[in-house]
């Protein structure tokens, strides 16, 4: 495949309105989400894009300009590093701010938190639901890292 070109896997994208990328965790291999979401923007300019993530690193500052919003999530064992690293995204988000963006801690999170809640768009304290606890719409597609993408 050449430089942003859809591939066989085209129809993937063209009829959805909105796509999220989630995990595991997309931002360990920033390449590919941005090779992604590129070929996205390409199939399907108008889609709303959303990522997932937890884990902040100085490429998501490039992904933004591709996404609608974020949802960032700080975990039960956030250490004071991912804290450090939410301040960051804390401070990406004032330079963003046409964007969507949405907070989630898991409550049991024993870390001290400062939030700046007017630069989110939600936030939400809870537990984390099991994967059974998870329905999934019936027109949800998943697509897995096997597939190539």
């Amino acid at each position: 495949m050449s430089k942003h070109t859809p591939g066989p896997w085209k129809w993937v994208i063209e009829d959805y309105d909105e796509i999220i990328l989630t995990g595991g965790e997309p931002m360990l291999y920033p390449g590919n989400i941005l090779f992604l979401l590129k070929v996205i923007r390409k199939v399907n300019p108008d889609v709303k894009i959303y990522l997932y993530t937890a884990y902040y690193t100085h490429h998501l500052e490039t992904i933004i300009k591709y996404v609608d919003g974020i949802t960032y999530t700080l975990h039960e064992n956030a250490s004071w590093k991912d804290i450090n690293k939410f301040n960051a995204v804390e401070q990406m988000i004032t330079y963003n701010r046409d964007k969507k963006f949405r907070l989630f801690i898991n409550e049991n999170n024993q870390r001290q938190i400062n939030i700046r809640p007017y630069l989110w768009d939600r936030i939400k304290i809870a537990g984390t639901l099991s994967e059974e606890d998870c329905d999934y719409p019936e027109d949800d597609l998943i697509i897995l890292k096997e597939w190539g993408l």
